[in-house]
């Protein structure tokens, strides 16, 4: 009993954490050196022999485990490979609209490429990275001045989620699925003659390799440079990256629908700057005309409808252009290839613009791409033939001309016109007489004149009917001293009949500017 209680008070006086030493057979039990060792720690007692086997077999089992598992992981990551073509749907926050997409998707390690094609836009290049570990992934690019972020994660499965934003303009969701391998109905296999607008038009001979998506193509360009490029085709299009032309390249667009032609932007990696049309060496093609009205679709940014009115003299191009108020009108010329249906137009046409087309074996359609510097714009373009023949607006000969606002008069106006170019006299009861000259849109019949008349320098600008029945538009008589209400002069609005003997209608059709008080309605049988 008396042994027992001074145990019991020895281990109530002994502080904790402690080594608790136990004799056994003349061996030492020392708990604290087990700890140590539990804990891959050094110490100078000793374990039991039973619990040192046992924690050298849990070692033995549990490490390799623990760098299987390790190298599994790092593994899995290192093989996440998203390049290749994507279908994907865009769904916009703002107005809840679905937007049909393509990516075609390139990665060197975490680094990633892209060239994006949405409908009804030209593609547009996107660099980032990705995260193989979180299997998520960012890119980044510009459309029209306007910075976009994509940011998603892609599924094991080879589906891809997301949002995006264009800063300012549109955000929203995406989901897509990868592509199955291109069909033969995509297939750019074969030689091709392909013309590269931009800095100078060069005509290339290039032969392209398809198998599956993958695509290989050699390029030889004006007889001397030549080299070697690679990318991937699939339904929404085909990109071509490398060294070509001295200088990294990028070549990315669409397969005509009879698979024979192909239209293009490119420029160096990542900057698609300038146009491009293409067609097979074999196709069979007779002398090209392109003369007529033209309907077509620009994709770029946003989508854009012009008119054009061409007329071919041998190889020799001429066109008078319209797009509504985003690029106004303009004039250009340019040359056909009549051996590939190939044509270059170039001009002024908001800022400078260019055309880079094919026209289609029977005559009727175009594909190709176009650019333009005001503003910035590189795309792809579709069209067709509205007419054989082009629209000329002529307004040559004699009109009278009925002036209304801060100063009515009634003059006789002569124009001869020389295409574009128009001159001419004018002489007005009130104002005096003098000489004239300005421009016409043959196609769209909007003109310009202006010349002095009396102390004023008289200014027309107006449009014409396309049947040339009548001229309306606004005038303005700027004055060498201001008035006394501080502007330049008088204006209103103007409105001409031929002078063939008619009676001239006494109505000006209202044009709605502020100097014009009155002015009498003009019944619909007289326009």
């Amino acid at each position: 009993m008396l042994r027992n209680k001074e145990l019991g008070t020895r281990n109530k006086a002994r502080p904790s954490g402690s080594s608790i030493r136990r004799e056994r057979g003349g061996g030492k039990l020392d708990i604290g050196a087990c700890r140590r060792r539990l804990g891959l720690q050094s110490g100078d007692g000793r374990c039991p022999r039973r619990l040192d086997v046992r924690l050298s077999l849990a070692l033995a089992v549990i490490a390799p485990g623990l760098l299987l598992l390790s190298y599994s992981c790092l593994h899995s990551a290192n093989d996440v490979d998203i390049s290749g073509s994507w279908t994907v749907t865009l769904r916009t926050v703002e107005s809840e609209a679905t937007i049909p997409c393509a990516f075609d998707l390139s990665q060197e390690g975490t680094e990633l490429s892209a060239l994006v094609q949405c409908e009804g836009l030209s593609p547009n290049s996107y660099t980032g990275s990705l995260d193989p570990l979180t299997r998520s992934f960012i890119i980044s690019g510009t459309v029209l001045f306007v910075p976009v972020s994509v940011e998603g994660t892609v599924s094991e499965d080879d589906a891809m989620s997301g949002t995006f934003d264009a800063e300012g303009v549109l955000s929203g969701t995406f989901t897509g699925i990868r592509d199955a391998e291109a069909s033969g109905d995509h297939d750019l296999t074969g030689d091709w003659i392909i013309h590269l607008g931009g800095e100078r038009l060069r005509r290339c001979e290039a032969a392209l390799e398809q198998s599956g998506s993958d695509l290989t193509a050699s390029f030889e360009c004006d007889g001397s440079e030549s080299g070697t490029v690679t990318g991937s085709s699939s339904a929404q299009g085909f990109s071509l990256r490398g060294d070509l032309l001295g200088r990294s390249f990028q070549l990315a667009g669409l397969l005509s629908e009879d698979g024979d032609a192909l239209s293009a932007t490119w420029g160096p990696a990542g900057r698609l700057l300038w146009p491009a049309a293409g067609v097979r060496r074999d196709r069979r093609a007779g002398p090209a005309d392109l003369s007529g009205d033209w309907s077509s679709t620009l994709n770029a940014a946003f989508a854009l409808t012009c008119r054009s009115a061409i007329r071919q003299q041998g190889t020799t191009l001429s066109s008078v252009v319209s797009c509504g108020s985003w690029l106004s009108e303009g004039t250009m010329t340019g040359t056909m290839d009549q051996q590939t249906g190939i044509y270059q137009l170039t001009g002024r046409v908001a800022g400078d613009a260019e055309v880079v087309a094919v026209v289609s074996a029977d005559g009727s359609s175009t594909v190709g791409a176009f650019s333009a510097t005001a503003p910035d714009l590189v795309g792809t373009l579709i069209g067709s033939r509205l007419s054989e023949t082009p629209t000329f607006i002529d307004v040559g000969g004699s009109w009278d001309m009925r002036l209304v606002g801060s100063l009515p008069d009634d003059c006789l106006v002569t124009v001869m016109q020389d295409d574009a170019l128009l001159s001419g006299s004018a002489s007005c009861e009130s104002s005096g007489s003098g000489e004239i000259e300005g421009h016409i849109n043959t196609l769209t019949g909007t003109f310009s004149l202006h010349g002095p008349l009396g102390d004023r320098e008289l200014f027309l600008n107006g449009e014409a009917t396309q049947e040339a029945r009548s001229l309306d538009g606004i005038w303005m008589g700027e004055s060498s001293e201001p008035t006394k209400d501080g502007g330049l002069g008088p204006f209103g609005c103007f409105s001409a009949h031929p002078s063939d003997g008619t009676p001239a209608s006494p109505c000006v059709p209202p044009c709605h500017h502020p100097a014009v008080q009155t002015h009498a309605p003009c019944p619909d049988d007289t326009r």
